[in-house]
């Protein structure tokens, strides 16, 4: 038998062709971990596609409501809805329950959301809720029952809430550690993008308008558009790789078959026989700010939106939810850029403190017969861009990167999502009317301040500092 030709050595080789085999060497571990990294930030963006289509459920309602209610003020003028978009004309109070029924199934949607993402999975947990958003809209776009309506609701809300506890846990699950933060408030800027499509497409598209002058929104045709971009979402869903449990992990497509077969071949361990100790200040530093990200008053800033412009004398009411929607936009950029840089508790106590601040303003403000339109339009500004700057996007990235033992982890997450749900619900609607009704727009005002900061003190003293350490 002949013997295997010799191995050449580095001297017998061609010094070029040994430097060059040298240098793949080196830097073929860097070119993996930029393809993981790769890999990572863009599955992780794909996911933000559930929040951006479920927040154009919530948003839905902005150009759609006053049609569904059946009176439109166009041009200084009232006008009479057709008969057949005019739903709630004859029952205002199932417009007003239209509105909040999101809110009550996303409470229920995020409750049980721990338990779905354990036993199916975050990627089942997406298309299941693709699904439920697909389907709910498509139906509502067919009926003309005002309860049909008001039920169809509910499940949009199930599907609201479910995604809301699977997104953040999935991008933290891929996301590279440097890119974390950034990619964390991505989440965020979705939801804000959902909210302000639905309104563009809805307050502007010739295909959604109807009547003489356009004044009028054909929701049917609005709730398809929202149905077919849920079909997309479930085509993304169905081609998300399944991330680790680790933050920043290679994903299960990237690994190597002998990885993945040792891994198989591993008894799974027993959760339940494993007792971590657990911090439960660290507990009430999830929920904390996730309840506080509805207690700050930002719904008030919509709510209450119309007579504060009225009363700075402000005629230009309609432009108020796209310049919100801009300014929170611009904040979620700038949390994007700095929140590596100063951290996450850092931008959570400077965002609270600065949101009393600005409450405080606007009360004393609104005490005034005639406040200046300048003073007050820049201080709502001011409101709405330190809360995008961290109560809005910093509590969906918090939770998932707390210390919190894993068979923990996601029920924290699960049980503050749903609290952060069930504010919502109460501080939305009627509760405002009879807050606004007791104290006035002023006085409101100055509870929310009082509200924020006592948030401010809890957040200082409860919630820690999860930024990654990179070396």
């Amino acid at each position: 038998a002949s013997l295997p030709p010799p191995i050449a050595s580095a001297s017998a080789m061609d010094l070029p062709e040994a430097a060059r085999r040298c240098s793949a060497v080196a830097t073929s571990p860097r070119r993996v971990a930029n393809r993981e990294a790769t890999m990572g930030t863009a599955a992780a963006l794909a996911a933000c596609l559930a929040p951006l289509v479920a927040a154009m459920s919530l948003g839905f309602t902005s150009p759609a409501l006053d049609t569904m209610l059946g009176d439109v003020e166009y041009q200084g003028a009232r006008r009479l809805a057709p008969a057949d978009l005019a739903v709630f004309r004859f029952c205002q109070e199932c417009g007003s329950f239209f509105s909040s029924a999101v809110n009550l199934g996303a409470l229920f949607g995020a409750a049980a959301g721990a338990w779905f993402c354990e036993r199916f999975g975050r990627r089942n947990a997406f298309r299941v809720s693709a699904l439920l958003l697909g389907l709910s809209w498509a139906a509502a776009s067919t009926t003309s029952t005002p309860a049909l309506l008001c039920a169809a609701r509910l499940p949009i809300g199930l599907s609201v809430g479910l995604q809301s506890v699977a997104t953040p846990s999935y991008i933290a699950s891929v996301s590279p550690p440097s890119r974390s933060g950034a990619l964390g408030t991505a989440n965020a800027a979705a939801i804000l993008s959902g909210v302000l499509i639905v309104d563009i497409v809805g307050g502007s598209c010739s295909l959604v308008r109807t009547g003489v002058d356009g004044e009028f929104c054909s929701w049917r045709r609005l709730a398809l558009f929202v149905a077919a971009c849920s079909v997309i979402l479930l085509f993304v869903a169905l081609l998300l790789p399944t991330p680790d449990c680790r933050p920043g992990a290679p994903l299960a497509s990237q690994q190597s078959p002998s990885a993945i077969a040792l891994a198989a071949a591993m008894p799974p361990p027993n959760v339940a026989d494993v007792r971590v100790p657990c911090d439960y200040r660290l507990v009430f530093a999830a929920l904390v700010p996730m309840v506080w990200q509805q207690l700050s008053g930002i719904n008030a800033v919509i709510f209450f939106g119309q007579g504060i412009l009225s009363k700075a004398d402000v005629s230009d009411y309609n432009a108020l939810g796209d310049t919100v929607i801009a300014v929170q936009l611009t904040g979620v950029a700038i949390a994007a850029v700095v929140i590596e840089r100063i951290g996450r508790k850092a931008l959570l106590v400077a965002s609270i403190a600065g949101m009393t601040l600005a409450s405080v303003c606007l009360s004393l403000l609104l005490r005034l017969s005639a406040p200046p339109s300048m003073l007050v339009v820049g201080t709502m500004c001011a409101y709405v861009l330190f809360f995008s700057v961290g109560v809005g996007p910093v509590p969906w990235l918090l939770l998932p990167e707390l210390e919190l033992p894993p068979r923990l982890k996601l029920r924290v997450a699960s049980f503050a999502t749903a609290a952060g749900w069930a504010c919502s619900f109460a501080v939305t609607g009627p509760p405002l009317a009879a807050l606004e009704a007791a104290w006035g727009i002023s006085g409101a005002f100055a509870a929310f301040a009082v509200l924020s900061a006592l948030g401010t003190i809890l957040i200082a003293w409860l919630v820690p500092e999860t930024r990654p350490r990179t070396f």
